[in-house]
């Protein structure tokens, strides 16, 4: 289609020219060289060099036969165009090159002076150098709209990323706590069938409590994936709370934990932080209780200045820890860590006396994003 708009062009334009200087009466000949230029123009973005060749030698023909008319390198200047596009510069110089030079040889070779063979070649280098520099101006213009196009898919697949390790750490969190007491109670109902089985049935209903908050935590995170909306802020959505830290704490204990909490101005807390908050002593909690079984655990969370702090610290193990669970070998600090930092807090890991602490330091809003916080003293 556009080739005949574009050959219609040259065709209408050239017989709306009067008659001139050199002159030859338009033939079969003259009209298959507008026509065939014309329509070869528009194969320029697949078959480049050819066009070239073709739309440049046509024009260069046409003056040398004696043709009239300044409109037969329309279609050379359309194919310099897709060649600027392309990002085939040489390619659009020497073509535009060789239009001028030829058409400007040819009106000298039919008796005009130099001045006059020149006038209708820098018409031509002028729609040349017009059409050059709108095709790079659109190659710049489609060089930005696919670095956009990469940077957004780069954007989506972070943010993909980014999603899948906040869902793995909301079930790696929601049940690790749960499954740890569950673990420590199946093994004393065991080691009590036969000495005290008057204790199993307290040890069973710790299972028992265990296992259905570890079923509506699952049953909550999968709630939560089904009508997430992936424009949503992850904090907007329903979780576990500081509201629930006592049934926590108390599976703990029944876990075989001596645990002392101590909280301070913990009210009103922006969802991410009480969010983050809670998991953090859950996931320290179900350390101490696989790799420090027995041990005496000291909860302490609240504000301090514009921060709100998280402190869990337990003591050297009382009773052997599960060999099938090497220290290190989980994803619990790993995914502590992710927590802390997607909220811009800092978190502090490591031995203490003996024993295991836990200190997570989370901005409140006011905090100074330009400050990243820093580990309080002991």
């Amino acid at each position: 289609m556009w080739g005949a708009v574009l050959a219609f062009f040259c065709v209408a334009a050239t017989l709306s020219v009067p008659a001139g200087h050199p002159v030859r009466p338009m033939d079969a000949g003259g009209w298959l060289l507008l026509v065939v230029s014309a329509f070869a123009a528009v194969w320029a973005p697949v078959a480049l060099v050819p066009v070239l060749v073709v739309t440049a030698l046509a024009p260069v023909g046409y003056y040398a036969l004696g043709y009239q008319g300044i409109f037969a390198p329309a279609p050379a200047t359309v194919a310099v165009l897709f060649a600027v596009l392309l990002g085939r510069g040489a390619y659009a110089v020497a073509a535009a090159s060789v239009v001028c030079l030829g058409s400007y040889a040819a009106g000298l070779g039919h008796g005009l002076t130099p001045g006059a063979a020149a006038v209708g070649p820098l018409w031509v280098l002028g729609w040349m150098a017009a059409a050059a520099g709108a095709g790079e101006a659109l190659r710049k213009r489609r060089q930005l709209l696919e670095q956009e196009r990469l940077r957004a898919e780069t954007a989506a697949a972070r943010g993909a990323e980014q999603e899948r390790l906040r869902i793995a750490r909301e079930l790696h969190d929601s049940l690790t706590h749960s499954i740890s007491v569950i673990n420590v109670q199946a093994a004393v109902a065991g080691h009590l069938l036969e000495r005290e089985p008057e204790r199993i049935p307290g040890a069973l209903e710790t299972i028992r409590q265990a296992s259905s908050d570890a079923l509506h935590e699952l049953r909550s995170t999968v709630e939560v994936l089904r009508r997430i909306d992936p424009g949503a802020d992850p904090a907007d959505e329903p979780g576990p709370s500081l509201a629930r830290l006592e049934p926590l704490v108390a599976g703990s204990r029944a876990a075989g934990l001596s645990v002392a909490v101590t909280v301070r101005a913990a009210d009103a807390l922006p969802p991410e932080v009480d969010r983050a908050a809670y998991r953090i002593v859950q996931e320290a909690l179900s350390n101490a209780a696989r790799h420090a079984p027995g041990a005496h655990v000291v909860v302490e969370i609240g504000r301090r200045g514009q921060d709100f702090e998280v402190t869990v610290r337990n003591g050297p193990a009382r009773g052997a820890p599960d060999p099938r669970v090497p220290p290190g070998s989980g994803q619990g600090l790993v995914g502590m860590r992710e927590r802390v930092d997607t909220i811009g807090g800092a978190l502090h890991t490591g031995a203490y006396e003996g024993g295991f602490r836990v200190r997570a330091v989370l901005p409140l809003p006011g905090a100074d994003p330009g400050t990243t916080p820093k580990e309080p003293p002991a």
